[in-house]
């Protein structure tokens, strides 16, 4: 990452004339082993997201936020940058503006009925309460802060029992995780997410060893042999 920051600090520097030569070319970027992500069980997500209390708003509101995040791949920046315009019943989707995406270009980001259900009702009860433009927002009105956010999934993981790693990027790692166990494709994977890469798309597609076992029983030719055999 130091690297990366470096090569375009001076390649700026450079393109500008404002050095004469560029100390960072020729240095390639370390080769450096990819972080071992643990998917949560089914069960654990359903742990997780039984611990909110739903009686207070600002845990019903994280309770959104969760189940937005693992519906949609959002970001956590993107999420609490969100407006209420920016959900489109009609069409069960949110429509992110390139002013609010980590690399300026719209986003839309299909919804599941029971997410659409749980932002409808968390938005009436911001404009119940509040007078604000945006669908996530404290106690007293102001804007929800990623930060704020990360602290008390901390607290939920642990309400939970979950000794895994979890924050709201590892959410996000869960969701493109999960939406190619279930079938989906890197390609319309890589449209949601928001990554200009296909190779960032894949770095976040990290097969456990139960994850390659449960594929291979699945598309193995002897296996689909067998049972036409039985058949």
């Amino acid at each position: 990452m130091k690297i990366r920051l470096l090569k375009s600090f001076f390649n700026v520097l450079h393109k500008e004339e404002i050095i004469k030569r560029n100390p960072i070319i020729g240095i390639k970027l370390l080769k450096v082993e990819e972080d071992a992500f643990k998917p949560l069980t089914d069960e654990e997500i359903k742990r997780l997201l039984n611990t909110p209390n739903i009686e207070y708003y600002a845990q019903f509101r994280d309770l959104v936020a969760m189940y937005l995040i693992l519906d949609t791949g959002i970001r956590s920046s993107e999420l609490f940058d969100m407006k209420i315009s920016n959900v489109d019943f009609k069409s069960r989707c949110i429509i992110l503006p390139g002013a609010i995406t980590k690399n300026r270009k719209p986003r839309v980001l299909p919804l599941s009925n029971q997410v659409l259900r749980l932002v409808m009702e968390l938005m009436q009860e911001v404009k119940a309460n509040f007078d604000t433009e945006y669908l996530f927002v404290s106690n007293f009105g102001e804007r929800y802060m990623p930060n704020s956010f990360r602290k008390r999934l901390h607290n939920y993981k642990n309400l939970a029992g979950i000794d895994k790693r979890l924050s709201p990027h590892s959410l996000r790692h869960q969701f493109c995780h999960d939406y190619i166990m279930n079938g989906g494709d890197v390609f319309s994977l890589q449209r949601i997410a928001g990554h200009a890469d296909i190779q960032t798309t894949r770095k976040y597609i990290q097969f456990t060893t139960e994850d390659i076992q449960r594929k291979h029983a699945e598309f193995s030719p002897i296996s689909r042999l067998r049972s036409k055999y039985r058949k």
